[in-house]
């Protein structure tokens, strides 16, 4: 089974104009990246974080990204073809489809998705989504607007679970100096009332 997580920024609107580029940016957790997922559902709490209507949740455990081992290559994200999306994509809002695929198009443009160059991709962009995954969580009053979008493959059949307005609610780093290994874990929650959830599973 494969999971990724799509992060969207959304519209600019004049008044974020101001944010740091790498605010701006949206971010694709591949799945060499994440270790394992969770989707956590609560009752309705009045007193939950930032008046959520409803407590759903992504847990993601992930990997800080030193080495891609060998036997994990021939598998990797970045060696796949990600530029097609199953009709899965069409139940959610076309919006939402264009902006994942320019997300997609964009972050393997230019790469040399070798075997032999994989480990120094992988690795930097790793790097660039833990930036990016901090500026998101200290942009908490600039970025109004985030959807984060949980893609999973079980069995030939694609899973899509759309969290609208979404903030990152922890962002955890764990590591070893010496081996250069590590993990980081994530946190997603809903930042305020929404009524709309998209849950897709079409093969």
């Amino acid at each position: 089974m494969k999971a990724r997580l799509y992060i969207l920024n959304g519209d600019i609107g004049i008044e974020l104009q101001n944010l740091a580029a790498i605010e701006k940016e949206d971010i694709l957790i591949s799945s060499d990246e994440i270790s394992s997922y969770a989707i956590k559902y609560n009752p309705i709490d009045s007193d939950a974080e930032c008046n959520v209507s409803k407590n759903v949740s992504y847990i993601i455990k992930g990997k800080i990204i030193s080495k891609v081992k060998d036997t994990q290559k021939k598998n990797s994200d970045f060696l796949l073809d990600n530029t097609e999306f199953d009709s899965s994509w069409s139940k959610i809002p076309q919006r939402y489809y264009d902006d994942v695929r320019k997300l997609v198009t964009n972050t393997y443009s230019g790469l040399n998705l070798s075997t032999d160059s994989l480990n120094d991709n992988v690795a930097k962009l790793n790097s660039r989504n833990l930036i990016k995954l901090k500026y998101w969580m200290n942009a908490f009053f600039k970025v109004p607007e985030r959807t984060a979008i949980l893609e999973l493959i079980k069995n030939g059949y694609t899973e899509l679970h759309v969290l609208e307005n979404a903030y990152t609610y922890l962002l955890e780093e764990k590591g070893t100096t010496d081996e250069g290994n590590g993990e980081f874990n994530l946190i997603i929650k809903q930042k305020k009332k929404i009524d709309k959830k998209y849950i897709v599973s079409i093969s």
